[in-house]
């Protein structure tokens, strides 16, 4: 699964699935899609994003899908942030 290239920037990704930041949005997160503050001096490397839309993780550099989590993981995950 690839983010829409021909829609996607650095600034706004779209999902395969269909989802974009004004939807279910996309928010910054660790390797293993644990949910995490975009702060550059916290864990968080800057570049990688959660699809909230399908568990999706995206790095927003290169467009590349990093990984995947589950749909458990997934409502998880959107119930603790």
């Amino acid at each position: 699964m690839t983010l829409d290239y021909l829609k996607s920037s650095k600034h706004w990704l779209v999902c395969h699935c269909g989802n974009e930041p004004h939807i279910n949005g996309f928010y910054a997160c660790l390797e293993d899609g644990t949910l995490v503050e975009p702060d550059i001096h916290g864990p968080w490397d800057g570049h990688l994003y959660l699809c909230m839309g399908c568990g999706a993780i995206y790095d927003a550099e290169s467009f590349e899908q990093k990984g995947q989590i589950g749909a458990a993981a997934l409502a998880a995950q959107a119930a603790s942030f």
